[in-house]
């Protein structure tokens, strides 16, 4: 039987926000010592975005929008487990908040960012509603 002399393994790290890459590949790197197995980074190292404060006024407003255009709503700060264009805002502002005022069924989850991407007319107009509350109270 044939052994490759060089294995490859490709691996994708999601970085939680409480830890940075440096601590990740030095964890991996401590995990993996004496094996034989070296590791390095083949492609862009994006850093996970920081956690924003929810005990502010932003917060308060997105808040309170929901509220008036989602009655009987509960809300929940919570963390985005995608990257998403907001990273691109992280050197102006340290209060980014990632929320998309739009409700999403089963169906509607394979549609997003694939063939046929679309949200309902009513969800359409609870967006503009929402956003047009959030503008008149800033």
């Amino acid at each position: 039987m044939y052994y490759p002399r060089t294995q490859l393994r490709l691996s994708i790290i999601a970085l939680p926000p409480q830890d940075s890459s440096e601590k990740i590949l030095s964890h991996v790197t401590e995990v993996i010592s004496g094996t034989g197995v070296s590791v390095r980074i083949v492609s862009s190292v994006e850093e996970p975005a920081s956690i924003t404060n929810h005990d502010q006024d932003a917060y308060q407003h997105i808040e309170r929008a929901i509220r008036d255009v989602f009655p009987n709503t509960t809300t929940a700060p919570s963390i985005t487990l995608s990257t998403t264009d907001s990273r691109h805002f992280a050197s102006v502002t340290d209060n980014i908040f990632r929320f998309c005022p739009v409700f999403l069924n089963k169906n509607d989850l394979s549609r997003f960012h694939g063939v046929n991407e679309r949200i309902s007319k009513k969800n359409y107009v609870q967006m503009i509603d929402f956003y047009t509350r959030l503008i008149e109270m800033i």
